[in-house]
C-alpha cells in the first residue's frame, strides 16, 4: 500500500473491498458477514512477518495476498503454523505450495508454469530438428529453462540444447549475434527464448540478415513495448508465451460492470484487481461447499478438482494447492495501421 509498488495494493486492496460488499449482500460466508481488514506490507519481509503476527493474535483465519512472492513466504510460516486460510492471487514461488498439509491456496501460476507450457508446446509443434533454448543466468530464466526441459522429455521429444548469453555482460550484444550466426549453420528448426529482453534485438538481428528458418518464440519478458522500440521491425512475427488474461491487455470471462466500477475508482491494473475478486469467490464457494469456515475444512474442499466460478474463469486446483487450468497461451507482435507494433492474440 505504500512504496514503488503501491498501485498494485491499491488494485488489490479494491478488488478484495468490491468482493466484500457483494458478497456480504448475498448473504456472506453461510450467512457470516466479512469485515476486511487491509494491512500494508510495503513489499517487504519484515513487515509482513509482523502482520501476520498481529493478524494471528486477533484470530482472523482467512487471508487473501500477499502481492510479491518474499513477503507472501515469510508470512505464510505463520499463517501455516496457527492453521489460517491463505489465497494467494499473485505469489508464484513453487515453495509456497510444497507443503501439501498447509492452508494455501495459489491463483497465479507457478515460475515455472510458463517454461513448461512452451516446452509441451515445442515438442508437439516439432517433433524433429534441433531445439535451443536460450538463457541469460538469472534465476527465472534458468527456472524457465529447467521447466520446458522437464515438459519436452515429458512428451518423450528428448531435451533441446541450452546456450547462454549473459545478461548485462559488456559484450553481451556481440555475443548474441555469434551465437545466432552459429545456430544459422545448424538444423535448428525452433528457438526459446527463456532470457530478459536485453541483447534479443542483436539476436534477432543476425537470425534475419542470415534469413534463418527457425522459428522464435520468447518468453513474456518480449510482451513489453520496451521490447518492440528496442526491436523494431524485427519484432514483427515474434510470439509470446503469456498469461491468457493479459494477452490482449484486458481480462476475459469478467463482469462488465464490475470493471466498469474498478475503473471508475481509478485502478490501472484491473487484472490484480480480478484476481484479488477471485480469490474471495473462491473462499465463499468453498465454504458452500465444505459447510463450514475452518481453514483446513475449507482447504480440503478446494483442492477436490471441481473448478469454483469466478470472474477470471474456472478455477481449480490440485492436492497441492495450486491451479489446474493451463494460464498461458502464445501471442505475437505484429504491425498496426499506424505503423506500430501491437501485441495480439494467435
Amino acid at each position: 500500500m505504500s512504496g514503488p509498488l503501491a498501485e498494485a495494493g491499491k488494485a488489490m486492496a479494491a478488488g478484495a473491498a468490491q468482493a466484500v460488499r457483494d458478497l456480504n449482500t448475498r448473504g456472506g460466508l453461510n450467512g457470516a458477514k466479512l469485515e476486511i481488514v487491509i494491512e500494508n506490507d510495503d513489499a517487504g519481509t519484515a513487515p509482513a512477518r509482523k502482520i501476520a503476527e498481529a493478524m494471528a493474535a486477533r484470530n482472523i483465519r482467512h487471508v487473501v495476498g500477499h502481492y510479491t512472492s518474499a513477503p507472501t513466504l515469510t508470512a505464510s510460516e505463520i499463517y501455516q503454523k496457527q492453521k489460517m486460510l491463505l489465497i494467494a492471487p499473485t505469489a508464484t514461488a513453487p515453495r509456497l505450495t510444497e507443503r501439501m498439509d498447509a492452508p494455501v491456496l495459489r491463483l497465479a501460476p507457478r515460475e515455472d508454469a510458463q517454461g513448461s507450457y512452451a516446452g509441451a508446446l515445442l515438442a508437439r509443434d516439432f517433433p524433429s530438428g534441433e531445439i535451443v533454448i536460450v538463457r541469460d543466468g538469472s534465476a527465472a530464466s534458468r527456472i524457465l529453462t529447467a521447466a520446458a526441459q522437464r515438459a519436452m522429455e515429458a512428451a518423450g521429444r528428448g531435451s533441446a540444447k541450452e546456450i547462454e548469453i549473459t545478461a548485462g555482460a559488456p559484450d553481451g550484444a556481440a555475443l548474441a549475434a555469434d551465437q545466432a550466426n552459429t545456430l544459422l549453420r545448424t538444423n535448428t528448426v525452433a528457438i526459446y527464448w527463456a532470457g530478459g529482453a536485453s541483447n534479443v534485438a542483436a539476436f534477432l538481428r543476425a537470425l534475419h540478415a542470415g534469413q534463418s528458418r527457425s522459428l522464435f518464440i520468447g518468453n513474456d519478458a518480449l510482451a513489453t513495448p520496451e521490447f518492440a522500440a528496442a526491436a523494431g521491425e524485427l519484432a514483427n512475427g515474434v510470439r509470446v508465451t503469456v498469461l491468457g488474461n493479459r494477452q490482449h491487455g484486458g481480462p476475459r470471462e469478467v463482469s462488465a460492470p464490475l470493471v466498469a466500477r474498478l475503473k471508475a475508482e481509478g485502478i490501472r491494473d484491473i487484472d490484480l484487481a480480478l484476481s484479488t475478486y477471485a480469490a474471495f469467490q473462491v473462499l465463499q464457494q468453498a465454504s458452500v461447499r465444505a459447510r463450514s469456515l475452518d481453514p483446513m475444512a475449507l482447504t480440503t474442499a478446494a483442492r477436490d478438482g471441481r473448478p469454483f466460478s469466478t470472474v477470471v474463469g474456472p478455477v481449480s486446483f490440485n492436492t497441492n494447492g495450486d491451479r489446474i487450468e493451463n494460464q498461458f497461451t502464445l501471442a505475437v507482435w505484429k504491425p498496426a495501421a499506424d505503423g506500430k507494433f501491437v501485441f495480439a492474440p494467435m
